[in-house]
């Protein structure tokens, strides 16, 4: 089932970010202002759909397209981040992202 799948992904993500949590004690995952979290929450939703809809577009292409996807994901974030943050991309990285296209 996709749930099982998604349980392992979150639960193997939980057990290797344990030892930062203890050596932290914490101190990183406290929510500083109660405004924030409402972000915190659409944040969960929006990752589990994401999750979700990953899973599911896995089972319907091959792993081979996937894994090209995936390897994408750094790029499609970079050139999102431009649009929607507002974020300066250098020339380098406009370098690197139209090489990595060809």
């Amino acid at each position: 089932s996709i749930f099982q799948i998604i349980f392992i992904i979150n639960f193997i993500a939980s057990v290797s970010l344990l030892p930062w949590i203890v050596v932290t004690k914490g101190k990183h995952l406290k929510i500083q202002k109660k405004k924030y979290y409402l972000y915190y929450i659409l944040r969960a939703v929006f990752n589990f759909l994401g999750i979700i809809t990953w899973v599911e577009a896995i089972k319907s292409i091959g792993l081979n397209e996937a894994t090209a996807i995936s390897y994408m994901i750094p790029i499609f974030t970079t050139i999102l981040a431009a649009i929607f943050c507002g974020e300066k991309i250098s020339l380098k990285c406009l370098g690197a992202i139209g090489v990595s296209f060809i």
